[in-house]
């Protein structure tokens, strides 16, 4: 359990880096949030966990793997943020999913890593709202194509699964 401490202090040493440099980028920016980091670290839960559950899904296709096994597993939500492992020490968006425990369950990558990930948990219904109206799979990376809304104000309860997030 402690490489997976180090791992979650490096994931958010990481956030909090990109999202000073961002800021400094982007002072001009009218929004709450600067940056996807900025944004997370305000919002995010860590998972350290794994589940015992393993789906495989299609490598290098994070968002679409979670998507559709949500869509078929109501026990499991679907989550956004940061994630980093022993293997690849960088902080990446990803897509992953939890049960009820807020145990993961990574369908995109090889079981043997030692991953650990710092996101959010989003209602089922605006997951499949958003992936309709943007025609694609990740909610944080189309913020763009709603002028930043997320950006702009944060996430809202509608946004957020309120088993595991109190807004």
């Amino acid at each position: 359990m402690e490489i997976m401490s180090t791992l979650t202090e490096q994931l958010l040493s990481h956030l909090k880096q990109n999202a000073d440099n961002i800021n400094s980028l982007y002072s001009r920016f009218p929004g709450k949030y600067k940056s996807n980091e900025a944004l997370i670290l305000d919002y995010g839960i860590a998972f350290e966990n794994k589940s015992e559950l393993s789906i495989l899904g299609e490598p290098k296709a994070c968002y679409q793997n979670c998507y559709e096994i949500m869509l078929n597993r109501p026990d499991l939500y679907y989550c956004e943020g940061y994630a980093i492992d022993d293997n690849l020490p960088l902080a990446v968006l990803h897509a992953w999913l939890v049960n009820d425990k807020g145990e993961v369950i990574e369908p995109t990558w090889l079981d043997e890593r030692k991953a650990v990930y710092f996101g959010v948990v989003f209602n089922k219904d605006f997951v499949i709202n958003m992936s309709t109206e943007t025609k694609s799979y990740s909610i944080l990376e189309n913020d763009y194509m709603f002028d930043h809304k997320i950006k702009m104000n944060g996430f809202t309860s509608e946004m957020l699964n309120n088993k595991f997030h109190k807004l």
